[in-house]
């Protein structure tokens, strides 16, 4: 980075550096990182005895090599000549380049650790969210089925019939909550070879002097989603007689 500075003698932004200091791994260093590498090229620079601030920080505009200071172009020879004369000042300053490389490392390190939690967050978000669907689908569909169900056993006039009482060990439900003699003759006359069939639904017609029998072997409840078995008996009454 020093070195192109010095190079253009003219501002360059701080994405150029990023560019020129780290090249294809400028993507893991980060602004903080940055910064310290410019403070430790500052930092050698006064371990070098140079009383002026040879990098300038221009805010929000990049870096420039201070114009107070002459640069010029030495030959090969003196090139060689400095590097002895300042070689003991130099190596007073080796951790330089290791707390670089190190600093550099950890970033990528932090980068990779950073990137694999956010993977495992992404896939732990994903697991949540399909339960979250299936489970908000099933009880959409039992609640559909549920609703449908009761709906249609609304339609159903023996659902409205009133528990009128038990005999032997048949639950009796009728449309009139009466349970008279007539009814438990009734009972004992037609259903004795229906002993399976528990619950009786009881009609009493009043326009055409009939009682029915309805034999199930469930009672009818809007929740049951199993087939109920039925029979059906029925009985007149004509001019005083039983048909």
């Amino acid at each position: 980075m020093l070195i192109h500075l010095i190079t253009v003698n003219e501002l360059v932004t701080q994405r150029e550096l990023f560019r020129i200091g780290w090249g294809d791994k400028e993507k893991f260093i980060t602004n903080s990182a940055f910064y310290q590498n410019i403070l430790l090229l500052r930092k050698a620079f006064n371990e070098l005895d140079i009383d002026d601030e040879i990098v300038i920080t221009v805010p929000r505009k990049g870096y420039i090599i201070n114009h107070n200071i002459s640069i010029e172009k030495l030959s090969d020879n003196n090139i060689q000549d400095i590097k002895l004369i300042n070689e003991h000042k130099i190596s007073d300053i080796p951790h330089i380049k290791k707390e670089i490389e190190e600093d550099i490392n950890t970033n990528i390190n932090n980068k990779d650790h950073s990137l694999s939690s956010i993977k495992k967050t992404s896939i732990s978000l994903s697991k949540k969210k399909l339960f979250i669907i299936i489970f908000t689908l099933i009880v959409l569909f039992f609640f559909v089925i549920f609703t449908f169900n009761y709906l249609d056993s609304r339609k159903h006039k023996l659902y409205n019939y009133s528990n009128c009482g038990t005999y032997k060990k048949y639950n009796l439900f009728c449309n009139k909550e009466i349970l008279n003699e007539e009814k438990e003759n009734l009972i004992d006359n037609y259903i004795s070879s229906y002993s399976d069939y528990n619950f009786i639904y009881i009609t009493e017609s009043d326009s055409y002097s009939r009682t029915s029998l309805i034999l199930c072997k469930k009672k009818f409840s809007p929740i049951n989603f199993l087939h109920n078995q039925c029979v059906s008996i029925m009985y007149w009454i004509i001019k005083n007689e039983k048909i």
